[in-house]
């Protein structure tokens, strides 16, 4: 049944209106894009004439997106707009909420705050989509983007990216599956291949991009270059590629592996303390954890800081940047000091911070497909 029917059905059944589906609008009135994402048509609701766009799902859209849409969709056809889709998730339909852009999953939600409506079936679940990436082939897909000429081997993407051929070959198969790449047949060889034009293939395979980061520390020393040598990550990074601001606390990103050998060599210890200043405690490596020891009454001691030697802070307002650690390591894909944009599309594209979301869509448009 067509998505316009299971709605029509569904205002029927549970609030008893008939929204009396006209003709399609804006063929004329409206850009090319908002046509492809949606059938947008003429109804009625309660006596007044709104819009129902009715999302075509051939990409993913974020929740920022479906709002820039809605509200593109209102300032050119002048009336309100209704957004309908088969699924969202918990967290998108939280984002829509909160952006207050009216929606109707039928069978289980409608949000419809211009006529004082906001219902949920309890029957039903939202769930998460259980189609992520694995980490490997995340990385594999935004190789392929990154490298699009169609003439390298599995072999040279697992040395790339430091995996093994199986690793490449079974997350080559994962994309195969997921329509995103082809194998063309070079004599013995296999080579992969986008499926699509990258474009395509981006808007085809982002909604199976995954949040890399597994945790965030606060840093405390020495944040030079030479010191660090990470890919900025997270706003830093998106600062370089849009209007956006930069935090205070500057992001830099890592593989989980690369931290803890940090730790392990002893990076993170204060060191080199100085007289004559109020005491602070230090903190002292045991393995892979930190202890805090207390000095004594009488002796009042601060830290100097030492290049290369950091301290990890329980807050961020304490840190001198900030180290996310990712679940597959950024460097092999980084671009000019930064991680590379489509893994940080991946780390943002659920931040609530509509800056964050006009950036990323800033970011995007400035790609060169």
């Amino acid at each position: 049944m067509q998505l316009s029917a299971t709605v029509n059905n569904y205002l029927k059944i549970t609030f008893g209106v008939q929204p009396n589906f006209g003709y399609k609008a804006g063929a004329k009135k409206l850009p090319l894009y908002l046509l492809q994402r949606f059938q947008i048509v003429e109804g009625e609701l309660f006596n007044t004439k709104v819009l129902f766009a009715f999302d075509k799902r051939k990409t993913r859209l974020t929740p920022y997106e479906i709002k820039k849409s809605v509200e593109a969709i209102l300032r050119f056809l002048h009336k309100p707009v209704i957004y309908c889709t088969e699924a969202l998730t918990t967290v998108e339909a939280f984002r829509l909420i909160k952006y207050r852009v009216q929606f109707i999953i039928p069978g289980r939600q409608a949000y419809l705050p211009d006529f004082m409506i906001s219902i949920r079936n309890r029957g039903q679940q939202i769930s998460e989509p259980k189609h992520h990436f694995t980490p490997v082939a995340q990385q594999v897909f935004i190789f392929l983007l990154q490298n699009h000429s169609g003439t390298t081997t599995p072999g040279q993407i697992a040395e790339k990216l430091g995996y093994s051929n199986m690793s490449v070959s079974r997350a080559l198969q994962e994309l195969e599956n997921k329509e995103l790449v082809r194998r063309i047949s070079d004599g013995r060889k296999k080579i992969p291949q986008l499926a699509a034009d990258r474009k395509t293939i981006w808007e085809k395979g982002r909604q199976y991009l995954f949040n890399p980061v597994a945790s965030v520390k606060f840093m405390v020393g020495e944040t030079k270059k030479t010191v660090l040598q990470l890919p900025e990550a997270g706003v830093t990074a998106l600062s370089k590629y849009s209007m956006l601001a930069d935090d205070a606390v500057k992001t830099y990103a890592c593989r989980n592996r690369e931290f803890e050998k940090m730790i392990k060599n002893g990076n993170f210890e204060m060191v080199d303390f100085k007289e004559g200043t109020p005491k602070v405690p230090a903190r002292v490596q045991i393995q892979d954890n930190f202890e805090t020891v207390d000095f004594k009454e009488d002796t009042h001691k601060s830290p100097a800081r030492v290049p290369g030697k950091f301290e990890i802070a329980d807050f961020q307002e304490d840190a001198d940047f900030q180290l996310e650690i990712w679940k597959y390591n950024p460097r092999p894909l980084s671009d000019g000091g930064t991680v590379d944009i489509f893994s940080l599309y991946a780390t943002l594209q659920h931040d609530p911070d509509e800056r964050v979301q006009a950036a990323l869509e800033e970011m995007m448009e400035g790609v060169e497909w």
